[in-house]
């Protein structure tokens, strides 16, 4: 994104990996109709682990409203990368 001139400053420490800050940015593209931006930050940096972390995510889930939120972002992520226009990148995945 900061090839692309697209940075946020994060008030907490967090990776710019993290999943909701990938979700964050994703819908800022959206919402300022950056639809190319918003397609290659899903399909680079998002869709290639999501899936294993959402169901690593559900499944060490101690509470239903986890593994609620969990369930309804796989199926969100899942629409979306059914609509995307570009191939999702294929990554080596660890752990």
């Amino acid at each position: 994104m900061r090839e692309k001139g697209i940075q946020f400053e994060m008030k907490q420490n967090e990776p710019e990996d993290h999943f909701g800050s990938l979700l964050l940015m994703a819908a800022w593209l959206a919402e300022n109709g950056r639809q190319t931006e918003c397609e290659e930050l899903l399909a680079w940096h998002l869709f290639p682990w999501s899936t294993r972390f959402l169901d690593v995510f559900i499944e060490k889930a101690e509470h239903p409203f986890y593994r609620a939120l969990g369930e309804l972002a796989r199926l969100t992520l899942a629409q979306w990368q059914s609509q995307l226009l570009i191939p999702v990148a294929v990554k080596p995945l660890f752990r």
